[in-house]
This record gives C-alpha cells, structure tokens and sequence, in this order.
C-alpha cells in the first residue's frame, strides 16, 4: 500500500477523533459561561465532521475520482454542511445591536446579512462549478448585463445605498446623537443603509411637538452635518444676531444683554454670551451664543427675540431700521417754451435747470455753466 494512503489513514484515524475531542472541551466550556460561540462549534463537529472524513476516505484512501456520484454527493453534503455552520458562526461572532459578550463585534446590520450572503454564495458557487460542473460563465455574463441595466435604472437608489455604506462605515453619528444639516436638527432614531431617520423636537417642527422625518442618505453624503452627540445632556451651541445704534455705547448694551436668559427653560445657562460682530453703514450688529437643550428648545430664540425688543425699549436704545432716500424731480416745465436766440442767454436758462437738479448738487457753479455752455437741445 502507498505510504501516502497510510498517512491519509493515521490523519483520518487519529486527527479527526482528536479535534472531536477538543471540539467537545471547548464546547463544554463556553456553555458553562453560556457563550454563543458553542453552537457553531457544536454544528461543526456534528455536521461538517462526519462528512469531511468519509469524503477524504473516499478520495485520498480509495482514490475514488471526483468525477463520480458518490463523491460528489458526498462534497456536496460537506459543502452543505460548511454553510449551517458558517452562518451560525458569523451569528456568534457578529452583532448588530453592540458587544453582548466578550470577543463580539458589534456590525451595522447590512454588514451582517451581506457577510452571510457571501457564505451562501461563495459555497454554492463551488458546488455547481468545481463540484457539479456547470458553467457558470454565461449566468455571470447575464448576471454582469442585467447588473448594468439595473444600475442606470436606479441609480438614486444606488447612490443611497453607496452612501449609506459609506456612512455605515465611518460612522460620523449614531442612535441617540443630534445631527444638524442645512436647517434642520433632530436626533437620530434610526440609521440603514438608504437613510437616516431624526425626531424633530421644539421649533425645529414648527408646532412644538415631536416628529419624525427619512432624510435618504445622498442628500446626507453632499452636504455638512454637524454631531453634537448627546445634547440631552450637555446641550447644544446657538446664536442669535441683533441690532443697535451707533448712540447706544456697546459696553451698556453687551451688559443689558448677557443677562436676557434669566428664568428661560432649555437653557443649560441663564447668563448670555453676548460679543460686538461687526460695524457696520448705519448699525453695529451683536452676536448672543447660548447654550441649549435640544429636546425642550422650541421657544428659546422667540423668548429671546422678544426680551431685546422691551430691553430696547427700557433702557432707550434705538435698533436701527433700513433707510431709503427718494428724490423726485418734475423736468416738464424746467426749461421754458420760448429759448432766447442769444447763445449766452440759452446758456443761462440750461444752467438756471441743472442747479434745480439733485444729481447736480456736487458740481460747483463753474462746472454747471461749463457744461450748460456745451449742452445742445
């Protein structure tokens, strides 16, 4: 008998029943600390164990080929076999709701039904290929074709779902984190791979009361989002902007306004943080930064907006409204009918009109006759 026929018969006779062995140790010990790794193990020693061992007798000691029924049957079966118990393998080392025990790692949940998927299909991709024979080339083929029809058929779609794989992946924000983009706020409820849904608190809704809105993750992926993580507890930064006269000196002012958040809920502090932003034509513009708690904020920057308007009023300081000068000038009857035929008199009268206009008003005298001498009608 060949010698390899006999180190096939010592690795079949002696290293099977020994990884049973250790197979048994391991799982005994995880179900006494009731790891969810002894059910994957436990379906390999049942399921994939058994016919692993006939199909290697079958090939290596009775070198049957693998052309024949019987071994096909045969690795069909162990191939079968590997799928139950990879599955339930990634379930043990895989979850999607955070680590539950030691060695866990925590997925999104799109991960986790692809990673399965794969097993299923890289297994029966070699059942029906290298095992079976079929060829495969032309499915691949359709499979590649139809694949491209479908992309340009969806391709919004496509790009949600790029994007929330993306998303998935760095993980910018979680459940439970306030997000903001463009003008919208809102805590994170939920997050999959097409979109992100927030509940909405406070004016934010526009009718103080919550609700819920799918924001798809394209729109996500193009534009900034801001994480202030867990604003239930540490709040959120806000501004407002507002107005006053350059009579009003900006020391009093930024006084009268740092203390407007006196008795406000949903401030984390009372005290205002009020700074000069800018000088500007008719006005110098005040920043207030307060701080926030997201979930019962929806009156903070109305009460606040009302408090400058009767602090104005109380301490007489002017906020500035836009003006706009208007000059309005009748030409119908400027220049009289009857224009004298001397040259200098006609001159006179043209100069007598452009004085009369406001436009005029910066030219002095000697340009106004200069120009009038050179005016034609």
């Amino acid at each position: 008998m060949d010698k390899s026929v006999w180190g096939w018969l010592l690795l079949i006779g002696l290293g099977l029943p020994l990884l049973s062995i250790v197979l048994n140790e391991a799982i005994a010990q995880l179900t006494r600390r009731k790891h969810p790794l002894a059910l994957p193990l436990r379906k390999i020693r049942q399921y994939v164990l058994p016919p692993l061992g006939l199909l290697l007798v079958m090939q290596q000691v009775f070198k049957i080929a693998g052309t024949e029924e019987s071994v096909r049957l045969v690795e069909t079966l162990t191939w079968l076999a590997a799928i139950v118990a990879g599955i339930s393998l990634l379930n043990a080392v895989l979850t999607t709701t955070g680590p539950q025990v030691r060695g866990q790692i925590q997925v999104p949940n799109l991960f986790f039904q692809v990673s399965r998927a794969l097993v299923v299909l890289v297994a029966g991709y070699y059942i029906l290929g290298p095992v079976w024979g079929v060829d495969l080339s032309g499915i691949l083929t359709a499979v590649g074709v139809g694949s491209l029809g479908v992309a340009l058929a969806l391709q919004n779609t496509l790009s949600n779902l790029v994007s929330g794989l993306l998303l998935l992946i760095a993980q910018p924000f979680k459940p439970g984190d306030w997000i903001q983009f463009d003008d919208t706020a809102g805590r994170v409820v939920d997050q999959n791979w097409w979109s992100v849904t927030l509940e909405i608190v406070g004016n934010n809704a526009d009718i103080g009361c919550e609700k819920r809105i799918v924001i798809p993750n394209g729109l996500l992926a193009q534009t900034r989002v801001e994480n202030f993580g867990n604003a239930t507890e540490i709040g959120i930064w806000s501004s407002i902007t507002t107005r006053f006269s350059f009579d009003d000196p900006p020391n009093r002012v930024l006084q009268a306004l740092v203390s407007l958040g006196e008795g406000i809920d949903g401030l984390i502090h009372s005290r205002l943080d009020a700074k000069l932003d800018a000088f500007e034509d008719s006005w110098i513009q005040y920043k207030i930064w307060f701080c926030k708690l997201p979930h019962i904020d929806y009156n903070v920057e109305t009460i606040l907006l009302s408090r400058i308007y009767y602090m104005a009023k109380r301490e007489g300081f002017k906020m500035p409204y836009p003006t706009t000068l208007l000059y309005e000038t009748d030409c119908s009857s400027g220049i009289p009918e009857t224009i004298p035929m001397l040259e200098r008199d006609r001159s006179a009268y043209i100069a007598s009109f452009l004085r009369s206009l406001p436009y005029f008003a910066a030219l002095n005298n000697e340009q106004i006759v200069q120009i009038a001498s050179k005016a034609q009608l």
